[in-house]
Formats: structure tokens, sequence, C-alpha cells
């Protein structure tokens, strides 16, 4: 009785070997192979998470000096609703005060629709600038299909050098 044990446990764990290794050899149509286990950390590499019947996107990156328009995202490919969008300034600018707009357009680096009032930051100053949609806002509440959430500079001239960042939340209203 116990070779018997013995024998199935062995042809147990071939099994289990060879599956394994045929899934982990195994590649799709394009020659690719499977991506498998869990994030190695906090740090999510999609743009959007899909739970619950709703997706929601999210869009980061950092100021560029080269434009009176320092910051520009793009929405999703779906009618979305902004949530929020927000810049950080570590410096603002080191010769000026600033006057802040947020808008959209379907251009990246311009703004024809404001999101928000014009906000002012002192030269110099450590500032972060939010602006938000609610069902109560209006028609500036749905965002077009790849539209760009722009971050513009009122003041800006040759020697602003903004630090910081900016960042956006969408909904994706498209039924799946």
């Amino acid at each position: 009785m116990d070779i018997l044990k013995q024998i199935i446990v062995s042809v147990a764990v071939v099994l289990v070997v060879l599956g394994s290794y045929a899934v982990l050899t195994h590649k799709d149509s394009n020659g690719n192979s499977p991506v498998l286990g869990a994030l190695a950390g906090p740090d999510i590499p999609s743009p959007y998470l899909h739970w619950g019947g709703v997706r929601t996107y999210n869009a980061g990156s950092g100021l560029t000096a080269a434009a009176s328009t320092t910051c520009s995202l793009q929405s999703p490919a779906a009618t979305s609703t902004l949530v929020e969008a927000g810049i950080n300034f570590d410096v603002a600018s080191s010769t000026a005060a600033e006057i802040v707009e947020i808008g959209y357009s379907s251009n990246p680096f311009s703004t024809t629709t404001a999101l928000s009032g014009t906000y002012h930051i002192s030269s110099g100053a450590q500032a972060f600038v939010h602006a938000s949609t609610a069902p109560a806002a209006g028609s500036n509440e749905i965002i077009p299909p790849n539209s760009y959430i722009n971050f513009k500079l009122g003041q800006w001239n040759s020697a602003t050098a903004p630090v910081g960042r900016c960042q956006a939340q969408f909904v994706d209203y498209t039924t799946r």
C-alpha cells in the first residue's frame, strides 16, 4: 500500500511541475508570455481602475516652463466627468506673481472653456490650486472624449520657471 501511495504522490508532483511549466512557457498568438502575479508595490501602471461598474481615470505630469500653459492632461477616450484637477507649485515663479487658470480644450496646451476662476499666487510662493465639477456645476461638468485639461499661467514670460506637478481624475460614463 505504501508503494501505491508513493506512486500517486510522485505522479501528482510530476503533473503539477509539467502543468506549471506549460502555463509559464505558453505564448499567445502574438508570441507574448502571460503576465502572472501581483503588483510589486503600491504603484499601479494602468491609468484607470474599473470596479463596481465604474471606471475612473487618473493622470498626472510635471510642469513645463516652455509655454504659458504649464501642464496639459488628456481625458479618457470616452465621455467623462472631471472629478478634480489640481496643480501644485513647489515654486510658482521666482520673478513675478502668477495668475492660474484651469480649463479644457480639444487641443493640448490651449484653454478655451474655463473650469475654475483665476487664482493669484505670490512671487516665489508655494501653492495648490484645485478645481472640481459637481452635478450642479452646469454644462462644463461633461468632458468630451480625448479632451485636454489645461493649466495656464496668466502672466507667463520667458523668465517664469514653475516647479511642481499637475493631476486630474475623471469618471468614465460610457456604458459597458
